[in-house]
């Protein structure tokens, strides 16, 4: 149900390595960008979003105990939300998506 992944700038070969199990499941991704690590790696941040984009997932990031929609990196290191489009009306509706 859930994806944790804390790997220092690894998190897009994570997800292409677990992408049928992703495919499958649709869990909730939780992952850390930091823009630092990921300077240090030919890929790019937005490759990662790309990515779960084509996957239909929507990005958020944590305000006030709920998720909002990603607009922008704002911070250095700023952990970010992945939620399948089919779960979003839920958790909307649990209060966990801000409107």
């Amino acid at each position: 149900d859930f994806l944790k992944i804390d790997t220092e700038g690894n998190e897009l070969n994570v997800l292409h390595g677990s992408k049928n199990i992703i495919q499958k499941h649709l869990p909730h991704i939780c992952f850390e960008v930091s823009l630092t690590f990921w300077s240090y790696f030919e890929k790019s941040v937005e490759s990662l979003f790309g990515f779960l984009e084509d996957l239909d997932y929507e990005l958020f990031v944590l305000n006030a105990g709920r998720l909002q929609k990603y607009i922008w990196l704002n911070e250095r290191i700023m952990n970010m939300f992945a939620v399948h489009e089919s779960k979003i009306d839920e958790l909307r509706n649990r209060g966990v998506i801000n409107n």
